[in-house]
């Protein structure tokens, strides 16, 4: 192909790419304080170092709300319960469901159980793309997007700062991307998105950072004077 054609098929692909094609759904706050709430009262499993209160209702003198941080061992004993309960690699929901079992054979009337994870331990979330440095943030109870950013070097210069992705664990019920606008954030006061343990932050980059690469690889990199003898793109014009 000649150098001619070459070029005239560049500029007909960067023609297509500068309108930008990539979409993703807006923030939307409710769906987001629900899926999180659901997922650390209810799926989040409980590791060493979690803490979390067992409530009882109706509320019992003998049997007060139990603020326990689950030990390496695994096990958890509670008030008037005879024997150890496995908490430590279970969910939180199967937890209460344990624990719920073991109250039934104390009070024989019957008694609700909640159990609220109040504190998880540090996992991590991956921020990767146009940002300081690329790699896992551990991960702490209520750990938002802008932060996880923050903790990674801040967005760079060549980042979309207005079309930040989330992107959630794949084959699960929170299977998503998530677009989030870190400048509105950061200047307008909106709302940042909370991360929840596993998720994958993809600072993109702009279309005018993507612009500059591809006339770098597809366009001055298929000029004659490119690396030839010392002649630069100014002097050839």
């Amino acid at each position: 192909m000649s150098l001619c054609r070459r070029l005239s098929v560049a500029f007909f692909a960067l023609a297509c790419i500068l309108p930008g094609c990539s979409t993703a759904p807006p923030l939307d706050l409710a769906k987001m304080g629900e899926e999180w709430a659901r997922y650390m009262q209810k799926d989040y499993v409980l590791r060493p170092g979690d803490r979390v209160v067992v409530t009882l209702y109706p509320t019992l003198d003998e049997v007060p709300p139990q603020d326990i941080t689950l030990s390496p061992q695994g096990t958890v004993t509670l008030t008037r319960v005879d024997k150890g309960i496995r908490a430590v690699g279970t969910s939180v929901e199967s937890f209460r469901a344990r624990v719920e079992e073991a109250y039934a054979d104390v009070y024989r009337e019957g008694v609700e159980i909640t159990v609220s994870l109040v504190e998880a331990t540090a996992q991590s979330v991956y921020v990767t793309g146009e940002v300081g440095e690329s790699g896992v943030v551990p991960y702490t109870h209520g750990l938002t997007a802008t932060q996880a950013i923050a903790a990674s070097g801040g967005l760079l210069t060549t980042a979309a700062w207005s079309d930040v992705r989330i992107l959630r664990a794949p084959g699960t019920s929170r299977d998503r991307t998530q677009r989030l606008d870190v400048a509105g954030v950061l200047h307008e006061g909106r709302p940042d998105f909370v991360l929840l343990p596993g998720d994958v932050v993809f600072c993109r980059p702009s279309e005018i950072s993507n612009v500059a690469t591809f006339l770098q690889l597809y366009i001055y990199n298929l000029l004659p004077f490119n690396g030839g003898g010392g002649v630069t793109p100014a002097a050839a014009f």
